[in-house]
């Protein structure tokens, strides 16, 4: 008998993060603003932590695997392919510890809302409508299908400092950390540098030469990327993806529009722009290959950020509007997408 509870646990996460958005401009205290984004949060968590094993695309392999697993790392003798010795540790660890392999998905959840607590807090005026946009552009489902890459994502949103105050050495250990996770977190090396870089024409200019460069000569990059990260498939090609260039171009556009605004509201938004514009060379190769769809992973959270503090730095008379239907069409995307992704779109908890 189907036990599932459908898209409802999603409607009801995504309503309490709205009720927060709106509640937030009203606090006047730090305090009180942290406790909202705390609720705000709360949802996801419990969405993540205590999922079934059906929910998710490799949530029940990756379950199994634990299960299976013993006390010691797996080598990959003879050329085979195995985990990353981070994510091996990690495993022995909790087996040691409670031996259920629920521990897996309660230690994602719980570095998921503190990575995101983290590193919003840091970049955006308006915390809950950035989470917002990490849950429906993307971000929300991907974590709830992978967890290897999904921790090497949040390993380097903490590692966001470090970038802001140029602690370079301390950046690149992160990396490695979160290497550790997943191969394709290396991608990540370069943002040092590309993050802290004037946001100018100049610079603006070299990005799209860049692009165009990147876009083709992207075949034999990819093979080469997909070599690097040990993926199996290649190059896939694909004739979608454009749905997110396009969101990733607009935000781009909107943002740039309001530059000034936004530099001037947080000065170390340069971060967020230069990141963004990474995000849109991704997508314009995802155009040809889905082989860059997860290295894209990386780099989307600034593209939220930025988008919440190109809406933010509004004015108040438009902030609203601007707001509302920018809810609108994410809160959409995210419904239809939930509803045609049959591994998720049913969700059951561990207990169902």
């Amino acid at each position: 008998m189907n036990t599932g509870l459908g898209i409802i646990p999603y409607l009801v996460m995504l309503f309490i993060i709205m009720i927060c958005i709106v509640r937030e401009d009203s606090y006047k205290t730090e305090k009180a603003k942290k406790w909202n984004f705390i609720i705000a949060l709360l949802p996801v968590f419990v969405l993540i932590a205590f999922k079934s094993e059906q929910v998710g695309r490799d949530t029940y392999n990756y379950l199994n695997t634990f299960s299976g697993f013993g006390n010691e790392i797996e080598r990959g003798d003879d050329g085979e392919k195995v985990m990353e010795y981070g994510f091996q540790y990690l495993m022995i660890v909790l087996g040691k510890l409670t031996g259920n392999s629920q521990s897996l998905l309660i230690t994602l959840g719980g570095l998921t809302v503190v990575s995101l607590y983290w590193f919003i807090k840091q970049t955006a005026t308006n915390w809950c409508l950035a989470l917002y946009f990490f849950i429906c552009l993307g971000f929300f489902q991907f974590v709830m299908s992978g967890i290897r890459q999904s921790m090497a994502i949040e390993i380097m949103l903490l590692a966001y400092p470090f970038i802001k105050k140029r602690r370079m050495v301390l950046y690149m250990l992160m990396v490695w950390v979160a290497f550790m996770f997943h191969r394709s977190a290396i991608v990540c090396a370069p943002l040092y540098f590309i993050a802290n870089m004037t946001v100018n024409k100049r610079n603006t200019t070299m990005m799209i030469m860049v692009m165009t460069f990147l876009f083709f000569f992207s075949d034999t990059i990819l093979l080469t990327t997909a070599d690097v990260m040990k993926y199996d498939y290649g190059i896939e090609r694909t004739d979608n993806g454009f749905v997110f260039l396009l969101i990733v171009l607009l935000i781009t556009l909107f943002s740039y529009k309001n530059k000034n605004k936004i530099l001037s509201s947080h000065s170390e938004t340069k971060n967020l722009f230069n990141a963004n514009y990474v995000s849109v060379l991704l997508w314009i190769i995802r155009m040809v290959s889905r082989t860059v769809e997860r290295v894209s992973l990386y780099f989307m959270p600034y593209s939220y950020v930025l988008l919440e503090q190109s809406i933010s730095s509004q004015p108040k008379s438009r902030r609203g509007t601007y707001m509302l239907f920018v809810l609108v069409a994410a809160t959409a995307l995210f419904l239809y997408r939930m509803i045609y992704q049959i591994d998720l779109n049913n969700y059951m908890f561990c207990w169902q």
